[in-house]
């Protein structure tokens, strides 16, 4: 059966979105507004190394969306958070280790507004509908035979780059609910430490999946 996974890391505070009674969230719901993206006004807001994270739902083209934003306190400026910037803005450890590797990625997809996760195996991936419907049937192997291999951060050592040099990178796997998305991140590693990231999509309606409507 399925474990809950590994969700946001604990060093991510979040709070709900908006306490009006809050000067910043106030401030932070005017820019919203301006953008006409404040929706529904219900979501989820954290510091994110200086600058704030906000997750807000968002009524868009009759389908409910979740948009995430960074906002910077000093400049009063709010800009759309994806997975670029959130690469950037990031001030963890970014020593080449797995464990490191991992909150990296786990940071990576705080943007994400509709929760993915990172996974170290296949009981990770939430499969209760394919375990009633497919009782005693493994649900690892089923990935297996469609070529997917589910293992957590391993170190690989790639050959020298003429124009870059030696590298390494870990692979790190996560789980997004919506449409059933398995992704690989390639963690890329200069020297000691992580320098760039890579994500791939390896499947999609895979476990239980949810859809927008």
């Amino acid at each position: 059966m399925a474990s809950k996974g590994m969700a946001h890391p604990g060093d991510l505070d979040w709070q709900p979105f908006p306490d009006f009674k809050n000067p910043l969230h106030a401030q932070i719901w005017k820019a919203l507004l301006k953008k006409r993206d404040a929706g529904g006004g219900f979501g989820r807001i954290c510091n994110y190394y200086g600058l704030y994270l906000v997750t807000v739902a968002s009524e868009n083209s009759g389908l409910e969306e979740f948009p995430s934003y960074f906002y910077d306190p000093k400049e009063h400026f709010l800009f759309p958070a994806f997975e670029g910037n959130a690469f950037s803005f990031y001030k963890g450890n970014r020593k080449a280790t797995p464990t490191n590797a991992v909150a990296l990625v786990q940071h990576i997809l705080a943007v994400d507004g509709y929760d993915p996760f990172v996974i170290l195996n296949s009981e990770d991936i939430p499969h209760t509908i394919f375990a009633k419907e497919n009782p005693g049937k493994s649900f690892n192997e089923w990935l297996l035979s469609k070529g997917i291999v589910i293992t957590g951060p391993i170190l690989v050592k790639m050959n020298q780059r003429p124009d870059l040099g030696p590298y390494s990178e870990y692979n790190v796997f996560a789980y997004r609910a919506v449409g059933g998305e398995l992704l690989r991140y390639e963690v890329e590693c200069r020297g000691e430490y992580i320098s760039e990231l890579r994500r791939y999509l390896i499947g999609e309606e895979i476990g239980d999946c949810q859809y927008l409507y």
